[in-house]
Parts: structure tokens; C-alpha cells; sequence
């Protein structure tokens, strides 16, 4: 497995490809497989167990590391700030010190 790729999502991919070779492990233990078909079948179930982790991989860093949704600001959109980046907040009439 690559580095990209989750620790979660690589621990379950190996136990996924591990039971995903018992029937072919049995099979060649019984003797209905040869060593060379067996070969064969764990190569593919390698294969298939990285392709899996890899696109479960992309889409939980997709789902995690998405942007949190914009604040709706009110109609002007601008949240008590000047247009200019980096001005400070405008003071609003409640914020002054009264003086009585």
C-alpha cells in the first residue's frame, strides 16, 4: 500500500484480502488448485484488495478534508467588514461607550 493511503483503510484491505485468500489457500491445500493457479489468484487478489483501498482512501480524504460550508453573511455579505482585505471590523452604533 502506498502512504496516501489511510491507516484504517490499509488494515481493513489486508484483513479484506486475507479472507479473500482462505478459498484459494483450502483450495491448494486440498490439492484442487495447482501452486501456479493459486499464484495466480492471489496476485489478482492483491491487486484487487490495493484498488480497493486506494479509491476507499479517496473518497474518505475527500469526505474529511472537504472545505467547511461558507457562513451566510446577510444580504451584503461583507460580516460588519470593509471591502478592502485585511481592514478592520467597522464599529457599530451599540459597540461606542456611552458617556452619561
Amino acid at each position: 500500500m502506498s502512504t496516501d493511503t489511510y491507516g484504517p483503510v490499509r488494515r481493513a484491505a489486508g484483513i479484506l484480502g486475507l479472507l479473500a485468500l482462505a478459498p484459494t489457500g483450502i483450495g491448494l491445500l486440498s490439492g484442487t488448485l495447482s501452486p501456479t493457479d493459486a499464484a495466480i489468484r492471489a496476485g489478482v487478489t492483491l491487486l484487487a484488495a490495493r484498488i480497493v483501498a486506494r479509491i476507499a482512501s479517496w473518497w474518505l480524504r475527500g469526505a474529511i478534508e472537504r472545505p467547511p460550508p461558507a457562513i451566510d453573511d446577510g444580504p451584503s455579505g461583507t460580516a460588519g467588514t470593509d471591502a478592502r482585505p485585511g481592514a478592520p471590523p467597522r464599529r457599530r452604533s451599540t459597540d461606542s461607550p456611552t458617556t452619561s
